[in-house]
């Protein structure tokens, strides 16, 4: 009887160390750098733009009106006032916000823009997978060449 106990209790013990469901590289595995996962979300996010860039163009040397586009360029977005990028005919409710697009700011755009401002962004529904607007705001911090 002693001997089942025992062996009870080293398979129990066992199981605590097993790596099922774990969610740890397996051994030799290369574990990327804060920087390549940024790199690798941002690439994801490449992507994604696709729902901005009937709209927006991130090269602010584009020429006016920002690469025929029908909103203002998104080069350096990400830390910019809103209603800021000088040359855009911003509407009076997007020059009324007084925010900085942060990763904050511009995740509830992204999930409903008409939310924050009624009217914004007709054709653009939003997205609706946060996954998808990190990686796109990924991408809009740091887009890959």
């Amino acid at each position: 009887m002693n001997l089942v106990v025992l062996i009870s209790a080293i398979l129990f013990a066992a199981a605590g160390c097993s790596s099922v469901g774990s969610t740890s590289p397996l051994p030799g595995t290369p574990i990327a750098s804060a920087g390549e996962a940024q790199q690798q979300l941002a690439a994801k996010g490449r992507s994604q733009f696709l729902h901005c860039n009937s709209c927006h163009v991130l090269d602010a040397a584009a020429p006016p009106p920002f690469g025929d586009s029908l909103g203002p360029h998104l080069e350096r977005i990400v830390g910019r006032p809103s209603a800021s990028v000088e040359g855009f005919a911003y509407t009076e409710k997007l020059q009324a916000l007084d925010l900085v697009w942060d990763e904050e700011t511009l995740d509830q755009w992204l999930q409903q823009p008409q939310a924050m401002v009624p009217g914004m962004c007709e054709p653009f529904m939003g997205m609706a997978n946060p996954e998808h607007r990190k990686a796109l705001i990924a991408y809009l911090q740091n887009p890959p060449n």
